[in-house]
């Protein structure tokens, strides 16, 4: 799997996913979590590409709407990774 700079990775999002003790929880309810439990920058910017008060209502439905969201990032990288150099 390529990752693209400054994505966060499928580990790093599946890793705060386990960390969330009840549901439903809130994109902001999420990105505090994050913060406070020391998730990458880049798990934090990903959450906060939601709504701040979408909810989650249970594990499962957070799994699949990170991992969807996750392949439209991947398959829509940003522009600047578009044009960046290669090295």
């Amino acid at each position: 799997m390529i990752l693209l700079e400054n994505q966060a990775s499928l580990v790093d999002l599946h890793s705060l996913i386990d960390k969330v003790k009840s549901y439903p929880i809130t994109a902001a309810e999420l990105i505090e979590l994050a913060k406070a439990s020391g998730a990458p920058k880049e798990v934090i910017r990903f959450y906060k590409a939601f709504p701040k008060d979408q909810v989650f209502g249970s594990k499962e439905d957070l799994i699949t709407r990170t991992e969807n969201l996750e392949i439209m990032h991947r398959e829509n990288p940003p522009p600047e990774i578009l044009l960046a150099p290669e090295d």
